[in-house]
């Protein structure tokens, strides 16, 4: 699907492959804007527009993404969340616009756990209050 890329999913058993994001219409208004923007950051960075159509037969190999796989639908801020290596055209990033993608990726899931530590600690004081009326 990358222009220049030999990796066949019917061939390379055991490799990664994604296949191109679909929009979601049935999981809320946010849950549909991110998967659009999401799907539209994939045909931009590919260069290929004529996926729209094609998308369902079409994937991108684990060698495209700084991890090896691409994120999560939902994780906006991974560096994975679109390829962005070897993609065959001339908008390559430099190595250091990577590592400050990928920083910033590995910021987002710190704060995610440190919110999610907050959570828990005012539940725990809310159970706590509570237990003691």
């Amino acid at each position: 699907m990358i222009v220049g890329c030999v990796s066949k999913n019917d061939r390379d058993r055991g490799a990664y492959f994604a296949r191109i994001p679909s929009v979601v219409s049935n999981q809320g208004e946010e849950a549909e804007k991110m998967s659009r923007e999401r799907q539209l950051r994939w045909i931009s960075a590919t260069c290929r527009a004529d996926l729209t159509k094609q998308r369902s037969r079409t994937a991108v190999c684990g060698r495209h993404f700084v991890l090896g796989q691409a994120a999560k639908s939902w994780d906006k801020y991974n560096v994975d969340w679109v390829p962005i290596l070897n993609l065959g055209h001339e908008k390559k990033q430099d190595k250091t616009n990577l590592e400050q993608a990928f920083q910033r990726g590995q910021r987002a899931i710190e704060k995610e756990g440190t919110r999610k530590e907050q959570q828990e600690r005012e539940r725990a004081q809310a159970e706590e209050i509570l237990a003691k009326t």
